[in-house]
Protein backbone atom coordinates (compact mmCIF):
# COMPACT_ATOMS: atom_id res chain seq x y z
CA UNK A 1 0.00 0.00 0.00
CA UNK A 2 2.88 2.38 0.73
CA UNK A 3 4.35 1.67 -2.71
CA UNK A 4 0.97 2.28 -4.35
CA UNK A 5 0.59 5.55 -2.47
CA UNK A 6 4.06 6.63 -3.61
CA UNK A 7 3.31 5.96 -7.27
CA UNK A 8 -0.04 7.74 -7.07
CA UNK A 9 1.72 10.81 -5.62
CA UNK A 10 4.43 10.45 -8.25
CA UNK A 11 1.83 10.38 -11.03
CA UNK A 12 0.03 13.41 -9.59
CA UNK A 13 3.26 15.39 -9.22
CA UNK A 14 4.36 14.54 -12.78
CA UNK A 15 1.03 15.75 -14.17
CA UNK A 16 1.20 19.03 -12.25
CA UNK A 17 4.82 19.54 -13.27
CA UNK A 18 4.00 19.01 -16.95
CA UNK A 19 1.61 21.98 -16.86
CA UNK A 20 4.06 24.42 -15.30
CA UNK A 21 4.87 25.65 -18.82
CA UNK A 22 1.69 27.61 -19.31
CA UNK A 23 2.68 28.91 -22.77
CA UNK A 24 2.88 25.41 -24.28
CA UNK A 25 -0.40 24.44 -22.64
CA UNK A 26 -2.21 27.48 -24.04
CA UNK A 27 -0.73 26.85 -27.50
CA UNK A 28 -2.14 23.33 -27.49
CA UNK A 29 -5.55 24.66 -26.44
CA UNK A 30 -5.52 27.16 -29.32
CA UNK A 31 -4.48 24.60 -31.93
CA UNK A 32 -7.09 22.07 -30.83
CA UNK A 33 -10.20 23.82 -32.26
CA UNK A 34 -8.24 24.90 -35.35
CA UNK A 35 -7.38 21.27 -36.19
CA UNK A 36 -10.97 20.19 -35.59
CA UNK A 37 -12.38 22.88 -37.88
CA UNK A 38 -9.86 22.59 -40.73
CA UNK A 39 -9.63 18.80 -40.88
CA UNK A 40 -13.41 18.32 -40.61
CA UNK A 41 -13.95 20.76 -43.50
CA UNK A 42 -11.28 19.02 -45.58
CA UNK A 43 -12.97 15.67 -44.97
CA UNK A 44 -16.37 17.12 -45.88
CA UNK A 45 -14.98 18.44 -49.15
CA UNK A 46 -13.22 15.25 -50.29
CA UNK A 47 -15.04 12.40 -48.52
CA UNK A 48 -18.39 13.83 -47.43
CA UNK A 49 -20.12 12.22 -50.41
CA UNK A 50 -19.32 8.74 -49.05
CA UNK A 51 -21.95 9.20 -46.34
CA UNK A 52 -20.06 7.23 -43.66
CA UNK A 53 -20.05 10.16 -41.24
CA UNK A 54 -21.93 13.38 -40.78
CA UNK A 55 -20.01 16.64 -40.50
CA UNK A 56 -20.66 16.79 -36.75
CA UNK A 57 -19.50 13.20 -36.32
CA UNK A 58 -16.29 14.10 -38.14
CA UNK A 59 -15.76 17.08 -35.83
CA UNK A 60 -16.05 14.73 -32.87
CA UNK A 61 -13.79 12.13 -34.55
CA UNK A 62 -11.01 14.64 -35.18
CA UNK A 63 -11.38 15.92 -31.63
CA UNK A 64 -11.02 12.43 -30.13
CA UNK A 65 -7.98 11.52 -32.25
CA UNK A 66 -6.33 14.83 -31.35
CA UNK A 67 -6.90 14.16 -27.65
CA UNK A 68 -5.12 10.82 -28.05
CA UNK A 69 -2.35 11.90 -30.42
CA UNK A 70 -1.37 15.23 -28.86
CA UNK A 71 -0.58 13.34 -25.64
CA UNK A 72 0.86 10.18 -27.23
CA UNK A 73 4.67 10.20 -27.54
CA UNK A 74 6.43 13.38 -26.43
CA UNK A 75 10.22 13.74 -26.80
CA UNK A 76 10.35 15.90 -23.66
CA UNK A 77 8.92 13.07 -21.56
CA UNK A 78 11.37 10.59 -23.07
CA UNK A 79 14.34 12.86 -22.36
CA UNK A 80 13.24 13.55 -18.79
CA UNK A 81 12.71 9.87 -18.00
CA UNK A 82 16.08 8.82 -19.42
CA UNK A 83 17.81 11.70 -17.62
CA UNK A 84 16.81 10.24 -14.24
CA UNK A 85 18.33 6.84 -15.03
CA UNK A 86 21.65 7.29 -13.18
CA UNK A 87 20.06 8.55 -9.97
CA UNK A 88 17.44 5.81 -10.02
CA UNK A 89 20.09 3.09 -9.87
CA UNK A 90 20.88 4.18 -6.31
CA UNK A 91 17.24 4.09 -5.23
CA UNK A 92 15.38 1.05 -3.90
CA UNK A 93 12.46 1.49 -6.30
CA UNK A 94 12.33 0.16 -9.86
CA UNK A 95 13.18 2.75 -12.50
CA UNK A 96 10.68 1.25 -14.92
CA UNK A 97 7.80 1.40 -12.45
CA UNK A 98 8.71 4.84 -11.10
CA UNK A 99 9.03 6.42 -14.54
CA UNK A 100 5.98 4.47 -15.69
CA UNK A 101 3.79 5.98 -12.97
CA UNK A 102 5.12 9.45 -13.78
CA UNK A 103 4.44 9.01 -17.49
CA UNK A 104 0.98 7.62 -16.76
CA UNK A 105 0.17 10.63 -14.60
CA UNK A 106 1.23 13.00 -17.37
CA UNK A 107 -0.68 11.08 -20.04
CA UNK A 108 -3.93 10.45 -18.19
CA UNK A 109 -4.01 13.88 -16.60
CA UNK A 110 -3.38 15.66 -19.89
CA UNK A 111 -5.98 13.56 -21.67
CA UNK A 112 -8.56 14.37 -19.02
CA UNK A 113 -7.84 18.08 -19.47
CA UNK A 114 -8.07 17.76 -23.26
CA UNK A 115 -11.28 15.72 -22.99
CA UNK A 116 -12.84 18.48 -20.90
CA UNK A 117 -11.84 20.98 -23.58
CA UNK A 118 -13.26 18.66 -26.26
CA UNK A 119 -16.59 18.57 -24.43
CA UNK A 120 -16.75 22.37 -24.47
CA UNK A 121 -15.65 22.64 -28.11
CA UNK A 122 -18.21 20.12 -29.34
CA UNK A 123 -20.96 22.20 -27.76
CA UNK A 124 -19.51 25.40 -29.24
CA UNK A 125 -19.39 23.78 -32.69
CA UNK A 126 -23.13 23.19 -32.47
CA UNK A 127 -23.21 19.53 -31.46
CA UNK A 128 -26.08 18.92 -29.07
CA UNK A 129 -25.50 17.85 -25.48
CA UNK A 130 -27.44 14.65 -26.21
CA UNK A 131 -24.89 13.72 -28.91
CA UNK A 132 -21.83 15.06 -27.09
CA UNK A 133 -22.28 13.29 -23.77
CA UNK A 134 -22.13 9.67 -25.09
CA UNK A 135 -18.95 10.47 -27.07
CA UNK A 136 -17.21 11.83 -23.98
CA UNK A 137 -18.32 8.90 -21.79
CA UNK A 138 -17.08 6.32 -24.31
CA UNK A 139 -13.78 8.16 -24.66
CA UNK A 140 -13.30 8.30 -20.90
CA UNK A 141 -13.90 4.55 -20.65
CA UNK A 142 -10.89 3.94 -22.95
CA UNK A 143 -8.41 6.41 -21.46
CA UNK A 144 -7.17 4.10 -18.69
CA UNK A 145 -6.15 1.12 -20.89
CA UNK A 146 -4.81 3.36 -23.65
CA UNK A 147 -2.74 5.24 -21.08
CA UNK A 148 -0.83 2.06 -20.21
CA UNK A 149 0.13 1.51 -23.85
CA UNK A 150 1.32 5.11 -24.11
CA UNK A 151 3.51 4.53 -21.04
CA UNK A 152 5.03 1.38 -22.54
CA UNK A 153 5.90 3.17 -25.78
CA UNK A 154 7.49 6.09 -23.93
CA UNK A 155 9.44 3.79 -21.59
CA UNK A 156 10.74 1.86 -24.59
CA UNK A 157 12.24 5.00 -26.08
CA UNK A 158 13.49 6.19 -22.69
CA UNK A 159 15.36 2.92 -22.07
CA UNK A 160 16.84 2.98 -25.55
CA UNK A 161 17.81 6.65 -25.08
CA UNK A 162 20.04 5.67 -22.17
CA UNK A 163 21.90 3.17 -24.34
CA UNK A 164 21.88 5.09 -27.64
CA UNK A 165 21.66 8.88 -27.45
CA UNK A 166 20.49 9.17 -31.06
CA UNK A 167 17.22 7.46 -30.09
CA UNK A 168 15.67 10.84 -29.33
CA UNK A 169 15.86 11.73 -33.02
CA UNK A 170 13.60 8.76 -33.79
CA UNK A 171 10.75 9.83 -31.50
CA UNK A 172 9.32 12.40 -33.92
CA UNK A 173 9.35 10.21 -37.09
CA UNK A 174 8.01 7.24 -35.10
CA UNK A 175 5.14 9.40 -33.83
CA UNK A 176 4.44 10.63 -37.37
CA UNK A 177 4.12 7.02 -38.56
CA UNK A 178 1.36 6.53 -35.99
CA UNK A 179 -0.18 9.80 -37.16
CA UNK A 180 -0.32 8.60 -40.77
CA UNK A 181 -1.20 4.94 -40.23
CA UNK A 182 -3.46 5.44 -37.21
CA UNK A 183 -6.19 7.43 -38.93
CA UNK A 184 -5.62 10.59 -36.90
CA UNK A 185 -6.43 13.03 -39.70
CA UNK A 186 -9.03 10.88 -41.46
CA UNK A 187 -10.88 7.65 -40.58
CA UNK A 188 -9.27 4.47 -41.86
CA UNK A 189 -12.76 3.26 -42.82
CA UNK A 190 -12.82 5.89 -45.60
CA UNK A 191 -9.63 4.59 -47.21
CA UNK A 192 -9.83 2.52 -50.37
CA UNK A 193 -8.74 -1.10 -50.63
CA UNK A 194 -6.22 -2.62 -50.13
CA UNK A 195 -4.91 0.25 -47.95
CA UNK A 196 -7.89 0.03 -45.56
CA UNK A 197 -7.46 -3.69 -44.87
CA UNK A 198 -3.72 -3.29 -44.32
CA UNK A 199 -4.04 -0.31 -41.97
CA UNK A 200 -6.72 -2.03 -39.90
CA UNK A 201 -4.23 -4.81 -39.10
CA UNK A 202 -1.53 -2.42 -37.86
CA UNK A 203 -1.09 -1.36 -34.19
CA UNK A 204 -1.65 2.39 -34.83
CA UNK A 205 -5.29 1.81 -35.82
CA UNK A 206 -5.93 0.12 -32.45
CA UNK A 207 -4.63 3.18 -30.62
CA UNK A 208 -6.34 5.96 -32.59
CA UNK A 209 -8.86 4.95 -35.25
CA UNK A 210 -10.68 2.20 -33.34
CA UNK A 211 -11.06 4.19 -30.09
CA UNK A 212 -12.27 7.24 -32.02
CA UNK A 213 -14.69 5.15 -34.07
CA UNK A 214 -15.99 3.54 -30.88
CA UNK A 215 -16.44 6.95 -29.23
CA UNK A 216 -18.47 8.19 -32.21
CA UNK A 217 -20.45 5.10 -33.22
CA UNK A 218 -20.54 3.05 -30.00
CA UNK A 219 -18.98 0.00 -31.69
CA UNK A 220 -15.54 -0.91 -33.03
CA UNK A 221 -15.03 -1.03 -36.78
CA UNK A 222 -15.26 -4.59 -38.13
CA UNK A 223 -14.35 -6.16 -34.79
CA UNK A 224 -15.90 -6.96 -31.42
CA UNK A 225 -14.79 -5.36 -28.13
CA UNK A 226 -13.19 -8.68 -27.17
CA UNK A 227 -11.09 -8.71 -30.34
CA UNK A 228 -9.92 -5.15 -29.70
CA UNK A 229 -8.99 -5.99 -26.10
CA UNK A 230 -7.03 -9.06 -27.26
CA UNK A 231 -5.14 -6.98 -29.82
CA UNK A 232 -4.34 -4.36 -27.17
CA UNK A 233 -3.12 -7.03 -24.75
CA UNK A 234 -0.92 -8.61 -27.41
CA UNK A 235 0.56 -5.23 -28.22
CA UNK A 236 1.14 -4.57 -24.52
CA UNK A 237 2.80 -7.96 -24.07
CA UNK A 238 5.28 -7.31 -26.88
CA UNK A 239 6.05 -3.86 -25.46
CA UNK A 240 6.64 -5.27 -21.96
CA UNK A 241 9.16 -7.78 -23.32
CA UNK A 242 10.92 -5.10 -25.37
CA UNK A 243 11.03 -2.75 -22.38
CA UNK A 244 12.56 -5.47 -20.21
CA UNK A 245 15.25 -6.22 -22.79
CA UNK A 246 16.12 -2.56 -23.46
CA UNK A 247 16.26 -1.78 -19.74
CA UNK A 248 18.62 -4.68 -18.96
CA UNK A 249 20.81 -3.81 -21.95
CA UNK A 250 20.95 -0.11 -21.00
CA UNK A 251 21.75 -0.86 -17.36
CA UNK A 252 24.50 -3.29 -18.35
CA UNK A 253 26.26 -0.76 -20.58
CA UNK A 254 25.42 2.41 -18.66
CA UNK A 255 28.27 4.73 -17.66
CA UNK A 256 27.85 7.79 -15.50
CA UNK A 257 29.87 9.96 -13.12
CA UNK A 258 33.11 8.32 -14.30
CA UNK A 259 32.07 4.72 -13.73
Amino acid sequence: MSALGFHIRNATFAFRESWTNLANGLLGFLLFPVFMFILAHMWQKFNGHLGNYTYKEMLAYIGVTEVLYMTFLRSGNVMQASGDFSISLARPRSWLVTQGSALYGKTLGSRLVMTTLLFILMLLFGISLQDTFPVIIRLLSLLIPLGFLQVLYSLLFSSAQVRWEVTNYLVLPFGKLFLVFGGVFAPVSDFSEPAKSILLQLPPSDLFFQPAYFAIKGVFYQMTPTEWIVRILLQAGVLVLLNHWFFKNSRRHHQSFGG
